[in-house]
């Protein structure tokens, strides 16, 4: 979990300072593949780790947060990039996943976390 977001972090970042177009389009697009690995691993985890009659509930709180975030991120994007570039614009963005590395990397609670393959639910 502190991998996938790096590699994603690294991606988006070249893709911005390369100049060439074709180059810049092929890496930001492959930004995203460690980032949905990243995705399918956590939501792996929490269908692993949480009660079944509790799934339903946790899950859409959680989506019910992350789809919320999206019309806000757009909105402040579109109020920013005109205001610092839009280069910038995508640095600022692509350092939120540097944020996900550190808390990951920092936070002793997770990083002590078992495996995906080695967690059970407790009856």
């Amino acid at each position: 979990m502190m991998v996938l977001p790096l590699l994603s972090f690294l991606l988006w970042f070249s893709s911005i300072v390369i100049s060439h177009n074709g180059l810049s389009t092929l890496l930001l697009g492959l930004t995203f593949i460690p980032f949905g690995m990243m995705s399918i691993l956590l939501i792996t985890f929490l269908q692993t780790s949480i009660e079944e009659h509790l799934l339903a509930r946790v899950s859409s709180i959680i989506d019910s947060v992350l789809v919320s975030a999206m019309p806000l991120g757009a909105l402040l994007g579109g109020i920013f990039a005109p205001v610092i570039g839009v280069g910038n614009m995508m640095l600022v963005s692509s350092t939120g996943l540097l944020a996900i590395v550190f808390y990951f990397l920092f936070n002793k609670n997770i990083r002590s976390l078992p495996k995906i393959e080695d967690i059970q639910l407790q009856e």
